[in-house]
């Protein structure tokens, strides 16, 4: 190798580190936005998502109940009573 080539050598791999430790300093302050951003992206529900077809029919079933109830005697209440609340479920079948 001449001396001009082996420069050229050592100046390509200088400016390849100097890229690498730039593009390293780049990620390492910026990289929680560019996740948060993916992120979004991958979890937006719109119809053209990934996420949209598993939303729209689920691989595993979702049977589950919802019991609601209305406290009747709210007004009856207060810190050293002795009236007890009073509880009643709402049938409600949707």
């Amino acid at each position: 190798m001449t001396s001009r080539t082996r420069h050229c050598a050592r100046l390509g791999i200088v400016l390849l580190g100097i890229c690498c430790i730039a593009s390293g300093v780049y990620l390492f302050r910026n990289w929680i936005d560019m996740f948060t951003r993916m992120r979004g992206q991958e979890m937006a529900l719109s119809p053209n998502s990934r996420s949209f077809e598993g939303w729209k029919v689920s691989p595993l079933p979702l049977d589950f109940d919802i019991y609601l109830f209305n406290w009747t005697n709210p007004e009856d209440f207060y810190e050293g009573s002795t009236i007890f609340k009073v509880f009643i479920q709402i049938d409600l079948k949707l």
